[in-house]
């Protein structure tokens, strides 16, 4: 509840505070595994993600994205680490091929984020 307030505090409108999670858990993703990372931090932002009016669906949605982008990017990716000795090539050059991938990821994030209908089309159909 504390870090609610403090986000709070700062009077972020929702795509803002979406922008800033994203941020963090890119980061995050950086150094941790995509599951920890989810359990530990999703809870913590939750609250100010319904105080924001952010549906918790798309919220988690976004996370799912965000994780799966920091487990390709060079240089901690576990994924490029799998995928290596499955390809039987270097990591150098793994590492360098997984840019084209990256990118593309990213703007799908940048994309569902501004367009929260695309993420939430089945949820909807559903409700």
């Amino acid at each position: 509840q504390m870090i609610g307030d403090w986000v709070l505090s700062f009077h972020l409108g929702p795509l803002a505070f979406l922008l800033a999670v994203e941020v963090l858990l890119l980061a995050m993703g950086f150094l941790f595994s995509s599951i920890p990372m989810i359990i530990i931090v999703l809870p913590i932002f939750l609250p100010t993600v319904k105080e924001l009016g952010i549906d918790p669906v798309f919220y988690g949605c976004l996370a799912v994205i965000c994780t799966a982008i920091g487990e390709i990017t060079p240089p901690m990716g576990p994924q490029l680490w799998f995928a290596a000795p499955i390809c039987k090539e270097k990591m150098g050059k793994i590492m360098k091929e997984s840019w084209v991938f990256l990118g593309a990821m990213v703007l799908a994030l940048l994309v569902v984020t501004f367009v929260p209908d695309i993420a939430m089309f089945l949820v909807n159909l559903f409700r």
